[in-house]
């Protein structure tokens, strides 16, 4: 018989260093032979033998079954990363851990540094609001039933930027996220191309997609870039503010070097991130460093000032747990982490 496909048991695995996965490949039609090849997209990463998958570092490859007549079928292998713990001192104020989830903050002079790690971000990662104005707590609280927050562990920023038609004279997105596409946990709320009527269109967007990977998209009001960002990226959650420290290695221009209270966010590798938060007026050019020194790949900002928001809540702490900085205006749209 004709070999017409070839499916894989798993299409998307985190392993730990060390560990084993058997994974299956089935080739169609059933009567048709089911031999395959398989193949690591990277060895150092991932070994396989007859579809046993071994974890051999950090990282994340393609593993592929290929039928005799070339047909085949991929899945995405990610060996997590190690925590990257907090520094030992007084100045560490909180740390919450479980299996899934680690975070730790910490204060230094002029900033606080919030570590997290997570077993798997792509499920860890999640986003409340994006066409309404709350704040952050409030948002929180809402999304307590449906995430079962109650019973874990819950890092809280603030995200988007927002209309506000006093500022930017813009009734028909006022009060919601700035930006033309507005997608929440997969879920396209708005999508409308080339209204560039408002200030905000130029600038670009910040995307969590389903790994749980930070990436930038290109201008806002495209449909080039609307397409990019649902299919190519495969955005999970959209955030629109400004600006963009550096992008996979790359630095950005930083134009902006006013004080303000300022925030941003951040992914080291494929398990750890980071949230940056001024406890005082900051630069950008100074969180910019900060972000760089971290050892992180991608980092962006977070509308700050009187948004700037971050909290935590412990497993069983009553709504809206502790509240380190702000919580009181209501912003766009909140970005938070929590365990698998």
């Amino acid at each position: 018989e004709e070999i017409t496909e070839v499916i894989l048991s798993s299409e998307n695995i985190s392993l730990q260093k060390g560990e084993t996965k058997q994974i299956r490949a089935t080739v169609l039609p059933l009567n048709a032979s089911q031999e395959v090849t398989w193949v690591s997209g990277n060895e150092s990463v991932v070994r396989v033998k007859d579809g046993l998958l071994t974890a051999v570092s950090s990282g994340t490859t393609t593993v592929a079954a290929v039928a005799k007549n070339g047909m085949i079928d991929k899945m995405r292998v990610s060996v997590q990363y190690s925590p990257i713990d907090y520094e030992i001192g007084s100045n560490v104020m909180l740390y919450m851990y479980s299996d899934t989830l680690r975070v730790s903050l910490t204060k230094y002079d002029g900033y606080y540094l919030t570590r997290v790690w997570m077993a798997n971000p792509g499920n860890q990662i999640h986003k409340i609001g994006g066409l309404s104005l709350n704040t952050v707590p409030s948002m929180i609280g809402s999304a307590a039933s449906a995430y079962d927050l109650n019973n874990k562990i819950v890092v809280a920023i603030n995200g988007s930027g927002f209309h506000n038609y006093t500022f930017d004279n813009d009734p028909q997105y006022n009060g919601t996220a700035i930006g033309n596409l507005v997608i929440t946990e997969g879920q396209i709320l708005r999508n409308n191309i080339g209204y560039e009527e408002h200030q905000w269109a130029k600038y670009y967007y910040y995307i969590i997609n389903q790994y749980g990977e930070l990436k930038i998209a290109g201008n806002r009001s495209s449909e080039e870039s609307h397409n990019n960002i649902i299919n190519n990226i495969g955005a999970v959650n959209t955030f629109a503010f400004y600006p963009v420290y550096f992008a996979d290695n790359e630095q950005w221009a930083i134009w902006n070097t006013g004080t303000a209270r300022r925030q941003g966010f951040c992914q080291i590798d494929g398990n750890n991130y980071a949230i940056v938060t001024s406890s005082m007026n900051g630069t950008l050019p100074m969180m910019n460093n900060i972000f760089i020194n971290l050892g992180c790949k991608t980092a962006v900002n977070t509308d700050g000032g009187g948004s700037t928001s971050l909290l935590f809540k412990n497993r069983g702490q009553a709504f809206p747990g502790n509240v380190v900085i702000g919580g009181v205006r209501a912003v766009a749209d909140t970005l938070f982490f929590t365990e698998g």
